[in-house]
């Protein structure tokens, strides 16, 4: 296809996923309604973990700040709270800019914030259309003579620069996106002759370019994320020390793009993961130490800490002290280094860690990491799974994957961990269910009165099929406005039997309707937090919103890897590691579940560019998809068990992930005992997988065992055709009438769990 063709095409198909995806969205038209129309308890909450986010990189003594700054950046006033897309697009009740939360916590040079808002206003963001977002905003031409205006004032700047990518919009490795524009350069570079103290703050969704700082004598930085509604004023809490940083880096940052081993290998319908398990910091402390400018779990805090640890039998023994002059926390970070042989393995592997309570000066926190047996394994197929190889054990503890010292060591012979299903599994065929003599509804089976299968059991063929589509259209008139779909009671014939049309929502920074709710800080930055607790909560109080605005199911958390720095999701998903991104998805998969409500994490599996995202084919080896891209998913559904799952748009090992018999029946099912409903993302291209025989499209994902098409409409009638899959039913090699019975018992078993409490 040629280069025009190819960019006419997918421009097309940009505003086609614009027109379908956001039916009445246009947040920036309208007026926010103020703090005082928030959840009660949101501000606070959300201004909180904005700030235990912010990870504090660089700091000489100039931060906190306790007198008069100069403010320099455009993002201080048109600041970035989220992230573009589905994963972003929250209408809030307010936002609070950098520049209106210092404004309220220093004295700042009024004359030159003026003259940001001014600018801000003669020359509005233009927003472009889906996809088409900008990066970064233009700033603001900075003169000699407005800087030394500013210096007359105070002798302490603070730059504020500012960053955002987005659904179908991926960063770039180039000035105004992955890496600083002219304008910000040159602005950076006056500032820096001009005030003896400058503090940059970053503004920021994922890691960009930060090798400036080995050419600018810069004293602070602080990286305050996307931090949702409250990012003005969790900023301030920080600057000015009332709160102390103490988040740690989920990403390594590397002193070029080009330092990351997947960008080697960007480009291309077929996505070749060549770096394998060599992935962010099992890369660089691994191969190349000397390219990191600040390693994963790296964080400074305006207080000091000392770490004593020690190792006994797969137990971590610890003790943190804060050594320092002001409150703060601290978090405790294990490793393991495998032995190496026939299966090669990190220099370093996240395994445990632990964030402290907020400690006075001179006081001591005590604790205990358990590891478990999966926290020295190696996935080796030709073994028959995860094995733990012969060999020495050494086990690191600190403060980052750097910094961590050894703590201890062991011996052991091999043994097999976790026996796993090959990738090549065969779905066995079920036999159909008996049809029940009783007259039974979906309350019936809501109360114990009857099992599922005797509910569906009565189900005509009509009513099988129809259960397995979702709404046709995006914004529903069967759920809350703004719905980004519904499924289950979506005939007169399905709600008749007592089924309720389940209104399905966005997403990870809060939930997406047509009425105002909590925007959260991007989930980069709650990952950041390291504190699966505070997650926790916070999406407790998202799952309380919901029941409010009439949403049952969330579609979140999003936990892709950070593969590489340019994925334009990667906002939406928390750290390079799966270890510490499943611990954080369970624990916002319990706050959503535990007020009755559903969650449903995304995007099983290999999402990790936004590139040709529905036709591209993630090639990776079934290590690495075992140890990285799937181990976050299994932690997720072993220790959160939530309700649904979403699959991704794109192939792996050739095969769509909405057709693929093995993840889904094999691994998702099969291995980790999933037992709820799994939905495709919005719509899917055709395909089939290996094991499906000559069932095609949705006769192939139902075999898959992937239950629901979402949103079920658009333009996929025309190419699926609802009834297809009734014409070919019972015929030899097609779908059967028992698949279908165990697919509605399956998206029945989900909609049962997310109706237990309504």
């Amino acid at each position: 296809m040629g280069k025009l063709k190819k960019t006419i095409l997918n421009t097309a198909a940009k505003i086609y996923f614009a027109l379908s995806h956001s039916p009445l969205r246009q947040e920036e038209h309208l007026d926010p309604e103020g703090e005082s129309a928030a959840t009660e308890g949101m501000p606070a909450l959300l201004r909180r973990a904005a700030a235990e986010g912010a990870v504090l990189l660089k700091n000489d003594g100039v931060l906190p700040i306790t007198k008069r700054i100069a403010l320099f950046g455009r993002a201080q006033a048109d600041t970035f709270y989220v992230g573009y897309g589905s994963g972003g697009d929250v209408i809030k009740p307010y936002r609070v800019s950098i520049l209106d939360g210092l404004e309220k916590a220093l004295p700042l040079v009024t004359s030159l914030s003026e003259a940001y808002r001014e600018f801000s206003k003669k020359f509005p963001i233009e927003r472009g259309g889906w996809g088409f977002w900008p990066h970064s905003y233009p700033e603001m031409p900075v003169s000699e003579e407005l800087a030394k205006t500013a210096r007359r004032e105070t002798d302490t700047a603070v730059v504020v620069l500012g960053r955002a990518a987005g659904e179908e919009m991926d960063n770039l490795p180039s000035r105004g996106s992955y890496l600083l524009s002219e304008e910000e350069e040159n602005m950076l570079a006056l500032v820096i002759k001009t005030f003896p103290r400058v503090a940059v703050v970053l503004n920021i969704g994922s890691p960009v370019d930060l090798s400036w700082l080995e050419r600018y004598k810069v004293n602070a930085v602080l990286v305050v994320w996307q931090g949702g509604m409250e990012t003005g004023n969790a900023c301030a809490d920080l600057l000015t020390g009332k709160v102390s940083p103490s988040g740690k880096l989920t990403d390594t940052f590397a002193r070029a793009y080009a330092d990351y081993p997947s960008s080697a290998f960007r480009g291309g319908k077929k996505v070749v993961y060549g770096e394998d398990i060599f992935v962010g910091y099992r890369h660089f402390e691994t191969k190349a130490r000397e390219k990191v400018l600040f390693p994963f779990g790296f964080g400074l805090s305006y207080t000091t800490f000392s770490i004593s640890a020690r190792y006994e039998e797969k137990k971590v023994i610890f003790s943190v002290t804060n050594t320092g002059n002001t409150f703060g926390r601290e978090v405790v970070q294990v490793y393991v280094q495998k032995p190496t042989g026939e299966l090669e393995n990190p220099a370093r592997e996240l395994v445990a860690f632990h964030k402290t309570k907020l400690l006075a000066p001179n006081e001591t926190e005590h604790h205990e990491l358990l590891l478990d047996e999966r926290a020295f394994a190696s996935f080796d197929g030709t073994r028959g799974g995860f094995v733990k190889l012969k060999g020495e054990y050494r086990i690191f503890c600190g403060s980052d994957v750097r910094s961590a010292q050894e703590i201890g060591a062991f011996s052991s012979e091999e043994v097999l961990v976790q026996p796993t299903k090959p990738l090549t599994y065969t779905v066995p065929l079920p036999s159909e269910l008996p049809v029940s003599d009783r007259k039974i509804s979906f309350s019936d089976v809501k109360e114990g009165r009857a099992s599922v299968g005797e509910f569906v059991s009565a189900f005509s063929d009509e009513e099988l099929e129809a259960i397995s589509y979702g709404a046709i259209v995006m914004n529903s008139p069967l759920g809350a406005d703004g719905n980004a779909g519904v499924m289950g009671g979506v005939t007169e014939s399905l709600r008749g039997r007592g089924i309720p049309p389940i209104t399905m929502t966005d997403g990870p920074s809060g939930i997406r309707l047509n009425t105002s709710s909590s925007l959260l800080p991007c989930a980069t930055l709650l990952g950041c937090t390291f504190d699966p607790s505070l997650v926790e909560k916070i999406y407790r109080a998202v799952g309380q919103e919901m029941k409010e605005r009439g949403s049952r199911v969330l579609l979140a958390p999003a936990m892709n890897l950070h593969r590489d720095p340019l994925c334009g999701r990667n906002f939406e998903y928390y750290s390079e590691d799966p270890y510490l991104t499943g611990k954080l998805a369970a624990a916002a998969v319990r706050g959503v579940q535990s007020v009755g409500v559903s969650a449903c994490p995304k995007h099983f599996c290999c999402n990790n560019r936004e590139e040709d995202r529905n036709r591209s084919d993630s090639r990776l080896s079934e290590r690495a998809l075992r140890e990285l891209y799937l181990r976050g998913f299994e932690i997720c559904v072993k220790e959160g068990k939530p309700h649904f799952l979403m699959t991704s748009y794109n192939k792996i090992n050739g095969v769509y992930a909405h057709y693929n018999a093995a993840l889904v029946r094999g691994i998702l099912r099969g291995e980790w005992g999933f037992d709820g409903c799994v939905v495709t993302d919005w719509w899917m291209k055709k395909g089939s997988c290996p094991q499906s025989g000559k069932r095609k499209n949705n006769e192939a994902r139902v075999y898959a065992g992937v239950n629901v098409l979402m949103p079920g409409g658009g333009y996929v009638i025309k190419r699926y055709q609802h009834g297809g899959v009734k014409k070919k039913l019972g015929k030899k090699g097609h779908l059967t009438r028992a698949e279908l019975q165990k697919n509605a018992c399956e998206i029945l078993a989900g909609i049962l769990k997310t109706e237990e409490n309504s």
